[in-house]
Parts: C-alpha cells; sequence; structure tokens
C-alpha cells in the first residue's frame, strides 16, 4: 500500500512538472512572438518617420511662389519667420490686403511710418502700429534692385551676420553691454501684384525693434558718462574679432535706451579692415583717448 501511494504521489508530481513545462513554453513562445511584434512595430514606426522626414524635406525644395524659384526659396527656408509667431498673422493680413510695399504712398497707406530710402543702401526703414516691438527692412516695388541683386541676398546676409553677433556677443559674456536683434525673412504674398513696370520685390526683413534713441541724442550720448571704458573694450572685441566693417560709428552700433550698445547693421562682417575711425569724433576725450590706443594696438 506504502509504495503504491508513493508511485501515485510520483505520478501527481510528474503530471505537475509536465504543465509547469507545458506553461512555460507557452510564454517562451508567446515571449519570442511578442518581442517580434515589438520589433516589427519599431521598424514599422521607423518606416513612418523616415518617410515623414523624406516628405518634409521635399515640401522644403517645393517654392510656394510662382515668382520665387526652387533654388532661392532653399536659400531662405530656414530663415523665414516661424509660422507661429506672433506677428506672421498680422503680416499675412496688411501685405494681402494691399501691394503695400509698391511705392512710398502705398507703404504709408498701409499704416506704416513714412520713410526714405537710406543712404548708400537705399533700403527703407519703417514700422507699423499693428507690428509693436519690430521694424520692417524693405525695398520697395519701385526701386531697382541694390547694387544689381534681389532683396533675399542682403537679408540673408543680414540675419547670418545677426547670428555671428549674437554668439560673440556669448562668448565674450558681453550680454550686459551690447545687444544684436533677432532677424527673420518674410514672404510676401504673389497678389495683390505691382503694377506693370515695377519689380515685384518677394521678401522683407523683419526685425525686433531694438528701442534705440533718435540720430540727435544717440550721437551725444556717445559723448556722454554712458560711454566708459568696458563699454568701448566689448564694442572693439567685437566688431575687430568678426570683421564688421561699417559698425564703429553711432548709426550702425546706436544706444539704445536700457544703455546697451545695438548692432542694426549686421551686413557687412568678415572684413579684413574696420573703420574704427568713424566713431572716434564721437567720444568724449577721455574715451577718445582709450578707443585711439585700442586701435592702435589693432594686430
Amino acid at each position: 500500500m506504502l509504495i503504491l501511494f508513493s508511485l501515485k504521489r510520483l505520478t501527481m508530481i510528474l503530471k505537475i512538472i509536465q504543465y509547469i513545462m507545458l506553461i512555460t513554453s507557452f510564454a517562451l513562445l508567446f515571449s519570442t512572438s511578442l518581442s517580434a511584434n515589438k520589433q516589427n512595430l519599431a521598424l514599422s514606426l521607423e518606416e513612418i518617420n523616415f518617410e515623414t522626414r523624406f516628405f518634409s524635406q521635399q515640401l522644403k525644395h517645393i517654392s510656394p511662389s510662382q515668382y520665387v524659384s526652387n533654388k532661392v526659396w532653399n536659400q531662405v527656408y530656414d530663415l523665414q519667420i516661424p509660422t507661429n509667431h506672433p506677428v506672421k498673422t498680422i503680416l499675412d493680413t496688411i501685405f494681402s490686403t494691399s501691394r503695400a510695399l509698391c511705392d512710398l504712398q502705398s507703404m504709408e497707406a498701409a499704416g506704416f511710418e513714412p520713410a526714405i530710402p537710406q543712404h548708400h543702401t537705399q533700403i527703407i526703414v519703417t514700422k507699423h502700429p499693428a507690428l509693436k516691438g519690430y521694424v520692417i527692412k524693405a525695398y520697395l516695388d519701385v526701386q531697382e534692385y541694390h547694387s544689381g541683386k534681389p532683396e533675399h541676398y542682403f537679408w540673408v546676409k543680414r540675419i547670418k551676420g545677426a547670428q555671428l553677433i549674437k554668439q560673440s556677443i556669448k562668448d565674450h559674456h558681453y550680454e550686459h553691454l551690447l545687444k544684436v536683434p533677432q532677424k527673420w525673412i518674410y514672404l510676401l504674398p504673389d497678389e495683390p501684384s505691382p503694377p506693370p513696370g515695377y519689380l515685384r520685390k518677394m521678401f522683407i526683413l523683419v526685425a525686433e525693434d531694438m528701442n534705440i534713441y533718435d540720430a540727435q541724442t544717440n550721437e551725444a550720448l556717445w559723448g556722454s558718462s554712458l560711454v566708459t571704458k568696458e563699454l568701448l573694450k566689448a564694442l572693439y572685441t567685437v566688431i575687430t574679432k568678426l570683421g564688421l566693417f561699417d559698425c564703429a560709428k553711432p548709426a550702425n552700433c546706436p544706444i539704445s535706451s536700457d544703455g546697451r550698445i545695438a548692432f542694426v547693421d549686421t551686413q557687412s562682417y568678415h572684413a579684413k579692415h574696420v573703420k574704427y575711425q568713424k566713431l572716434t569724433p564721437y567720444l568724449s576725450p577721455e574715451m577718445k583717448r582709450y578707443w585711439l590706443k585700442l586701435i592702435d594696438d589693432t594686430p
């Protein structure tokens, strides 16, 4: 009886072991299948991501305007004002309502401040009451290309120059002394069109307003106690490192209401020579001596 009982008990144990092995096998099979499914799912998601990136990249190469080539579109694409930027919809409204930058008359009729072409560059710098905190730089349809180059050529240079200056200010920890505006390119809508015979412009430059003083006040401030050796040293360092050809003059490096120097003309950089002497006449006697010493020590 004892032997029979032991055999029955052994048989039960063996069956339990079989059941455990069977369950383990099913679990392993399920785990393997799940892992394979996960792998397949990961591959599918990667394919979708790749196709999405590829499609987005292809869209980047296609100009949305019949007047802008794909080649030009690719040059300005990454420098555009973001679609979610607060002023983007305002710009769309202004420029889809009328050909606001056809000429000076249409510009003022659209609400922009009166302005005249600047000396040398012939650029128009203006503001609009609906675009508070921003400045618009443009060439009008009535104007010829400056130096024979389309407007986007200069906007790209100005943005890249601003990026270089911003990085230099950061690298030298001059944020408390110097600043430079963020700048973007805005694509004007195809319609409304300019009148026949006008040279259609396709892009404008949008820049942060640096809250600078007017020309007369600015020139007077350069000779005041506001300008210190520390400020001049910072200015000298940045324009020298980057070869900012024409930034050493009050008009291009004006003093803003927060006391910092603002680099507003960022088009000319990596020049071999810098026009340091343009700032000299505006400085106080003490700062003039210091500025001339900095210039004399230039390698």
